[in-house]
């Protein structure tokens, strides 16, 4: 059963996170700009009723921050809301989303208003960046009546107003106020597909005041691409991926011995129908390095089967062996291995860890995209002596299409180009006989080429869902799906 305080802090974690979760569709966010413009003006307007000193105090500070808000508290709470931050250095207007824990005395259900006026540049630049700051906080009201005034003492040159609205709460607390840039509504050069893209409008219009302004530390140069019209996705991901692959393989070298002898090539032996099936699954983190420029590293774990067949002529196994089948005598090795061939299946299993690293080109231009990836994986095998190397690029180009509050799906065509390596060692004892063959085998794959067709979901400008398919032509097919997480 749940106790009083995880159903707290449950309500408390909730109401902390729960704007992170949600996305306004892009045909409902010129009607909410106007609204918040709206509700702006009413909540100076209110406050400066109250406090008259409070007119020359905004008219006097380089920006402020009002928004409507609404939660609960019962000793810990806390309440969300979205406004506008007005910055009169520039004349802007940035849409913040606010979210607001109280922890201290206080009971209440409210809604009402919230204005910060900045006296100072630096913590309105904090604020900006989304740095928390704290304040005492001591009212209570019951519908409109009360409010409070409140000033930061750790956080010098911020006065905060509350102008209840309705509910009632009684409250005494220490207040922790954490800011966000909106990014459905305001401009900041943030792409909503997971691809560096120019021309591709999912924001609908935005605020002639809302500035362009990139402010994270990657692509290095993103603003002055920004500044040239392009919107780039968030610059780190962690996507979890999953890749199963069954293709034929080419045999190469070939080295056989005997019984934990030394190992030689011989003509007597030789292997075919190889092919090579494995399932893994990765953790891969990225980052945009470049504006169109993605590098990515990789960890995972591989299993799979590479089944062979073993062809060995009798006659040069005796040969081998140094038995004389023309003396007296009945030599049973004569008998079994002379002017015979023997089949001998063998499926040499594998499973290991994986490393890799990757590198991708991708531009967008309204509608369409194309991506140029580039991977190199090693794969450390820890149950056989079995190691591979793999080599692809994978040009796609694809279009993207508008799915309104479901986000948007990008499908894409193109080929695989891949050069995998599988060195594969074993033994294997042939029936009847006191011998046991030890072989090592270079297998390749036997098509470079196929063709890939997919689609990436992008649900958010965070989350994302991909699948893709390799086949069609040659003799490998390959089926890969991600999840991903942009931040």
């Amino acid at each position: 059963m749940f106790s009083t305080s995880k159903i707290r802090s449950c309500f408390v974690l909730l109401l902390f996170f729960l704007q992170a979760c949600t996305s306004l569709p892009p045909e409902q966010r010129d009607t909410a700009r106007e609204e918040l413009a709206l509700a702006t003006q009413d909540i100076v307007r209110r406050a400066i009723e109250r406090n008259p000193e409070l007119e020359a105090e905004i008219a006097a500070a380089p920006g402020y921050f009002a928004s409507r808000i609404s939660g609960a508290s019962l000793m810990v709470g806390g309440a969300v809301g979205t406004g506008e931050l007005h910055d009169r250095r520039d004349g802007s207007v940035t849409y913040i989303d606010i979210r607001q824990l109280d922890v201290g005395a206080a009971v209440s259900i409210s809604r009402g208003s919230f204005l910060a006026v900045f006296h100072d540049e630096e913590p309105m630049d904090k604020f900006l960046d989304g740095d928390f700051f704290p304040a005492l906080s001591a009212a209570s009201n019951l519908g409109e009546s009360g409010g409070r005034r409140s000033s930061s003492a750790s956080k010098e040159g911020v006065s905060t107003f509350y102008l209840p609205e309705g509910g009632a709460s009684v409250v005494l607390t220490t207040r922790l106020i954490k800011a966000k840039v909106n990014e459905d509504l305001t401009d900041t050069g943030l792409s909503s597909i997971g691809l560096p893209n120019t021309g591709f409008d999912t924001a609908g219009e935005q605020s002639e005041n809302a500035p362009r302004r990139w402010d994270r530390a990657l692509p290095l140069m993103a603003q002055q691409v920004v500044d040239l019209g392009y919107d780039l996705p968030l610059p780190f991901g962690v996507r979890l991926n999953y890749a199963g692959i069954d293709q034929d393989m080419f045999l190469g070298e070939l080295d056989v011995g005997f019984n934990g002898g030394s190992k030689d090539s011989f003509d007597f032996v030789s292997f075919s129908d190889a092919s090579a099936n494995s399932d893994s699954v990765q953790l891969i983190l990225d980052a945009w390095l470049f504006p169109f420029m993605n590098l990515s590293f990789l960890v995972g774990e591989l299993d799979g089967e590479a089944p062979m067949d073993i062809f060995l002529d009798g006659n040069g196994m005796l040969d081998q062996l140094g038995e004389d089948c023309d003396g007296p005598g009945l030599n049973p090795l004569c008998r079994l291995l002379g002017d015979n061939t023997f089949l001998l299946p063998i499926e040499a299993k594998f499973s290991g860890t994986t490393y890799g690293v990757g590198l991708m080109l991708a531009g967008g231009w309204e509608d369409y995209f194309v991506t140029i990836p580039f991977n190199f994986t090693y794969a450390d095998m820890d149950t056989t002596k079995t190691d591979g190397i793999a080599y692809t690029v994978t040009p796609r180009v694809g279009r993207s299409f508008q799915l309104g509050q479901a986000g948007t799906v990008s499908a894409f065509i193109g080929g695989n180009y891949l050069i995998a390596e599988l060195d594969v060692t074993g033994s294997v004892a042939v029936p009847g006989v006191d011998l046991t063959i030890d072989y090592e085998v270079q297998q390749k794959n036997a098509d470079r080429w196929n063709a890939v067709v997919g689609a990436n979901w992008d649900i958010s400008k965070r989350w994302a869902w991909a699948m893709e398919y390799n086949g069609f032509t040659g003799s490998r097919d390959a089926f890969i799906t991600s999840v991903n997480y942009r931040f």
